[in-house]
């Protein structure tokens, strides 16, 4: 099958390549990410098929309309219509970074765009093979490093980069995600195209200041935990497929990296600019 459309991507250093046989359009968000380059780190060949491949009994995972199951050549990754609950598309991972993405010919106009095909990508496995790592953080821009603040949805992580925003000018580069890497001299942080309901993202990479876990509490108050409930903390908010050995180790060693070289405060705190003055005076005394 020929293809149609293709399109390419760099996101915290990673190339990603899209081939389609057929057309889709291309969102802003995409745009920014838009990358020139000969040899990807992940390509993508989707395929439209009259049925989808036969799997076995039992899966190795299965959560919100995803289910993996082992094959006789790597994993593949089934993805359900949210209103019927029938498969419509697969994954198909043979663990050499080149990937084949098969939707039934029946749901290809569900697929009309970038942002949608993306969803079938599994982006945080290509993501860990290329030395980065997905974390659920607000990323704000401060004086030229990265603050995220990481938190599970709803608990204050959002707030928190706006009041950094409206009290100290800070920039949000993205509302919800951001990609942690490794750099020349440690850890930076990368934007990406998803963000989540906060629709603000921007492609911009930064040195890490701080990761800030937040809490919510009757006062603002920053303690240090201790490595293990860091560790245990930011693992929780990062985007790693637990089925799979090599991504659980290389996540496991970059947070392990990333606790030890980096400052990561926990943020007990209100929604007001005490929390702002408080984390401020926290960060001032690791950089003294």
């Amino acid at each position: 099958m020929g293809t149609e459309m293709q399109r390419k991507y760099t996101i915290a250093d990673v190339n990603i390549q899209i081939d389609a046989p057929f057309a889709f359009d291309e969102s802003g968000a995409m745009r920014l990410f838009a990358g020139e380059f000969d040899a990807p780190c992940a390509s993508y060949n989707f395929e439209l098929v009259p049925e989808l491949p036969q799997h076995g009994p039992a899966a190795l995972y299965q959560r919100n309309r995803t289910r993996v199951y082992r094959a006789a050549h790597g994993l593949h990754r089934y993805y359900e219509d949210p209103l019927t609950g029938a498969d419509m598309a697969c994954l198909v991972d043979s663990g050499t970074g080149d990937f084949r993405v098969l939707i039934l010919d029946s749901f290809a106009e569900r697929f009309s765009n970038d942002i949608r095909l993306f969803d079938l990508l599994a982006i945080e496995h290509a993501i860990l093979r290329g030395g980065g790592l997905i974390m659920h953080a607000s990323f704000v821009l401060h004086r030229g490093g990265a603050l995220l603040f990481t938190a599970p949805s709803g608990t204050g992580k959002s707030t928190q980069a706006e009041l950094w925003r409206r009290h100290r000018g800070a920039r949000v580069v993205n509302g919800d995600r951001a990609v942690i890497r490794r750099g020349g001299e440690g850890f930076i942080a990368c934007g990406l195209p998803y963000s989540g309901s906060s629709g603000i993202c921007e492609n911009a990479c930064a040195p890490i200041t701080a990761v800030v876990m937040v809490e919510q509490a009757p006062h603002n108050r920053v303690r240090s935990p201790n490595p293990a409930e860091a560790f245990r903390r930011i693992f929780e908010g990062c985007a790693v497929n637990t089925w799979h050995p090599d991504d659980v180790t290389r996540a496991y060693e970059l947070i392990e990296r990333l606790v030890c070289e980096t400052p990561t405060p926990l943020l007990e705190c209100l929604p007001d600019v005490g929390a702002v003055e408080a984390l401020e005076a926290a960060i001032c005394t690791v950089e003294a």
